[in-house]
């Protein structure tokens, strides 16, 4: 198996955050890499990125489980990813890869 290395992201593996980071985010605390919020979601930049503007749409009901979510919170996160590509797009991206990293196994470095 080959594995990708991403030097830039040593920092994010060294660090221990005390609760959920997403939750610390959402209430405000460290964030400045915040882009859009709302009743269901926020937008933050990824801040350790593994390519150019890599962005993440986090619930605010706090979860590990996609199937936790309702109907409306699924549609209207599918929403924001169409808005993002839409943004992406002009500003030039010829390609975008838009996935869920679900559980540890599934990439998710946070459940």
């Amino acid at each position: 198996m080959q594995h990708l290395y991403a030097p830039w992201r040593t920092e994010y593996h060294q660090q221990k955050v005390d609760g959920c980071v997403f939750c610390s985010i959402r209430e405000g605390i460290g964030d400045k890499y915040v882009f859009y919020k709302d009743d269901i979601c926020f937008l933050v930049m990824n801040r350790y990125p593994y390519n150019p503007a890599h962005f993440m749409i986090i619930p605010n009901k706090h979860t590990a489980n996609l199937e936790d979510l309702s109907e409306k919170e699924i549609t209207h996160i599918a929403l924001m990813a169409q808005k993002g590509v839409i943004i992406l797009k002009k500003w030039g991206a010829k390609g975008i890869n838009i996935g869920f990293n679900l559980g540890e196994a599934g990439g998710a470095g946070i459940p």
